[in-house]
């Protein structure tokens, strides 16, 4: 289950995130605050600039981060008008 991120250091490298945007990321660096985060999307490939004290990031397992690469994340109840999965 996602485990909602509260405070700087939960998250090291290598740990896997939902994005503020819902996309399963590996994280890749982290600034010397520790608020900023960068990480890989798995949904595209692209870099996710995300904020540990502003966008509500999740902290997931490997195994959530296929199945929300597969199938999208399936604990949000929202409407997506062109979804990546």
């Amino acid at each position: 289950m996602a485990e909602l991120i509260n405070a700087i250091g939960e998250l090291k490298i290598g740990d896997y995130f939902e994005s503020c945007s819902f996309h399963p990321c590996v994280c890749i660096g982290i600034d010397e605050s520790g608020r900023n985060i960068e990480g890989i999307s798995l949904v595209d490939g692209h870099v996710q600039s995300c904020s540990v004290i502003h966008c509500g990031l999740r902290k997931i397992t490997l195994e959530e981060a296929i199945v929300w690469k597969l199938y999208g994340p399936r604990e949000h109840d929202f409407t997506v008008e062109r979804p990546w999965w």
